[in-house]
């Protein structure tokens, strides 16, 4: 080596570090990174992205999610992106590009548990095996925490039972539901419900499901997942959406900059990945006593409220960014009464897009 090129390899090895054998990269945050052999790269790979709780996201959010996880090797981001292109199943359910006709008006933002999108997937063809053809879900609007669960009939009692069971009772009363004008929502049931606990119960325009549009997204997103995992006869996608939550759950939303299990608990979830291959964090737990476990638990509580302002504050400056990128693509177009329109039908959903 050149005296300049020896110079540039000290430089590079002084952010490496060996502890217990295994070698480690020091982030630019501080944060050791364990530096994954070629065969652990591609078993982190594959779990990340199509894993137990993988949700087939893009390659530059693979990458982002083993950095997170506390794994690092030289062509992370480029063997992350070859491998996404190579994944059958997320060429199979790429996402449809439109238009807007409608400049862009977001939703403002309250605190966590306050306001909660309803929404239901379905029909579903074909229905599962124990004869669900439909999932309702409900979006968190500020953590984007979701809930949802299979539902074999959406008649007012079973979503009642899940606003109770599953909102209420879990994450406390909210201010405000909000949902569109389906009988399912649109009835005395769950008007009766929220008069009890002074929710107030707000309804999207008819026929424009993007009034309602965080549960829509969310949406979306575990419709791709459940597409992407579910098997071919197609009729066991009810027993995997836990595993669709759980990746949605654990993984990093844009607007907020931070996932909904943070935003929820104040600590990241451990992974599969990190017990199959510790982590710095999960080997350093066989170092550290109960109480200074504890007590890193409690501080991380503490500065919860600190964390969610960091959201709230980042999903702020990225829904000015949504509406300039939106609006600059805007084809204006109104309409009269008397002019000829097509519509979609919205009568039968399977897990890929609605039949037309």
């Amino acid at each position: 080596l050149t005296s300049n090129g020896r110079r540039s390899f000290v430089q590079r090895a002084n952010r490496y570090t060996i502890l217990g054998g295994i070698l480690y990269k020091r982030g630019f945050d501080g944060i050791l990174l364990r530096c994954l052999k070629t065969h652990e790269s591609s078993k982190a790979i594959q779990e990340v992205h199509d894993g137990i709780c993988g949700g087939h996201f893009s390659g530059l959010a693979v990458a982002k999610r083993i950095l997170r996880l506390g794994y690092y090797w030289p062509s992370l981001n480029q063997d992350c992106c070859e491998y996404t292109k190579k994944c059958v199943k997320c060429q199979q359910h790429s996402n449809l590009t439109h238009i807007p006709s409608q400049a862009l008006q977001p939703a403002a933002d309250l605190w966590p548990f306050s306001q909660w999108g309803l929404d239901l997937i379905g029909l579903i063809n074909p229905r599962s095996s124990q004869r669900h053809h439909s999932i309702i879900t409900a979006t968190e609007y500020f953590t984007k925490w979701v809930e949802a669960i299979p539902l074999s009939s959406t008649k007012a009692k079973p979503i009642v039972d899940f606003v109770y069971q599953h909102i209420i009772c879990r994450f406390g009363v909210p201010h405000r539901l909000i949902t569109d004008n389906g009988k399912s929502f649109k009835n005395a049931d769950l008007q009766n419900l929220c008069n009890a606990f002074n929710i107030k119960l707000s309804f999207s325009s008819p026929y424009y499901p993007q009034a309602n549009g965080q549960a829509e997204a969310s949406n979306k997103t575990l419709r791709s997942i459940l597409a992407k995992v579910t098997s071919r006869a197609g009729r066991d996608w009810h027993l995997h959406i836990p595993f669709a939550l759980w990746a949605y759950r654990t993984s990093i939303r844009t607007p907020t900059g931070a996932t909904p299990f943070s935003l929820v608990y104040g600590s990241e979830a451990v992974l599969p990945l990190e017990v199959q291959i510790p982590s710095l964090r999960v080997s350093l737990r066989e170092f550290v006593s109960d109480e200074d476990y504890r007590q890193n638990h409690l501080a991380q509580l503490e500065l919860l409220d600190e964390r969610r302002l960091n959201a709230l504050e980042h999903h702020q400056v990225y829904l000015e960014r949504v509406k300039r990128a939106y609006n600059k693509h805007l084809q204006h177009r109104d309409f009269k009464i008397g002019d000829l329109v097509l519509k979609e039908n919205q009568n039968v959903t399977t897990l890929e897009r609605s039949q037309r």
